[in-house]
């Protein structure tokens, strides 16, 4: 049995994650938020284990086609496993944002 397992049968253990993102960066045309993983584990009300962990950049590009103004959006992620949180860092940003990826 994993160490998570036995954890988690453990019912004064709770386990907390969340994408977060970092302070917008521009560079030209483009706005650059890195993105994180923080991970917490609580035993009762103490944190005896905190991670932050560095999941991709996201990448805002402003685009000027015929006086509009458009945006491209892309993810460069630092592994190939954290493809997976896709979906919940475009939910995050237009979340934060109030606006659409």
């Amino acid at each position: 049995m994993e160490i998570k397992e036995k954890l988690e049968e453990n019912e004064n253990f709770s386990f907390y994650d969340e994408i977060i993102l970092g302070n917008e960066i521009i560079i030209e045309n483009k706005m650059i938020y890195p993105v994180y993983m923080a991970n917490i584990i609580f035993y009762k009300e103490y944190v005896p284990s905190a991670t932050i962990d560095p999941l991709a950049f996201l990448f805002k590009e402003k685009l000027k086609k015929n006086n509009d103004t458009k945006y491209e959006y892309y993810l460069i992620f630092f592994d190939e496993d954290h493809e997976k949180y896709t979906e919940k860092i475009i939910k995050k940003y237009n979340e934060k944002f109030n606006s659409k990826f």
